[in-house]
């Protein structure tokens, strides 16, 4: 091989391996910041927002304790430390502590969909999905210091890219050792058949699924696990 061919080839190499670096780092700094999976099993459909109100439950199986009034809140997730949570009312980001008092705004975020953690290395960066140009959502970070949103474009011709986006798009969660999920209830209506997320539930390792948000008809959905493992956070929206 001349002098020529084997430089040109070394290049490729070269450029090969800081692309698939790129696609790794990706996936690893968006599933390490959230503390999931990096291999989700499938694409998700998209879900549609749905404010109610915040309930905030043990997985040890007590019963879900309300911390929002009004039903205009959404995509719950724990802050660091777990004693309060973040979460969006329309596109403002709000504060609700945990043991007693009201919610508190902090500060809009134009565009904002959906929270999806508050980064686990990191306390100031929230992580979210934000209103992109083709009508879909897309990665972002969110300093809470400054309020400067940076957002993070994912690779479109990366397979695993786009599985893990869509998944984070998704209401599952699967965690180390504990999995988080919504069902979907059914009943007949007037106009066809209705059907609604009832049922919150964890799911930690072999053991059966448990339901967690006893909802019994409300449109529960929306779950985010404690840094500790112990909690859960969703949302509860009006019986069908």
């Amino acid at each position: 091989m001349n002098s020529l061919r084997y430089f040109q080839l070394a290049l490729f190499v070269s450029a090969m391996s800081v692309v698939g670096s790129a696609r790794a780092d990706w996936i690893d700094t968006v599933a390490g910041a959230l503390g999931i999976s990096k291999t989700p099993s499938a694409m998700r459909s998209p879900v549609e927002s749905h404010d109610g109100d915040i309930l905030v439950v043990a997985i040890d199986g007590s019963a879900p304790a309300a911390l929002t009034a009004g039903g205009s809140y959404r995509s719950p997730v724990f802050f660091a430390g777990d004693a309060t949570l973040l979460a969006l009312e329309g596109e403002d980001l709000v504060r609700v502590p945990l043991a007693s008092g009201s919610p508190t705004r902090l500060r809009p975020v134009p565009g904002a969909v959906k929270l999806l953690g508050v980064d686990r290395s990191d306390g100031d960066r929230v992580l979210l999905l934000v209103a992109a140009s083709d009508g879909s959502s897309e990665l972002a970070a969110l300093s809470l210091k400054t309020g400067k949103l940076a957002r993070l474009p994912h690779d479109r011709n990366d397979r695993n890219q786009r599985i893990l986006l869509s998944h984070l798009r998704g209401e599952d969660r699967d965690y180390e050792g504990v999995s988080l999920g919504v069902r979907t209830q059914s009943k007949p209506g007037l106009g066809g058949r209705l059907e609604w997320k009832d049922i919150v539930y964890v799911k930690r390792g072999s053991d059966l699924p448990v339901n967690l948000s006893r909802c019994d008809g409300a449109d529960c959905r929306q779950p985010a696990l404690s840094h500790d493992g112990r909690r859960v956070a969703f949302v509860r929206g009006a019986k069908r």
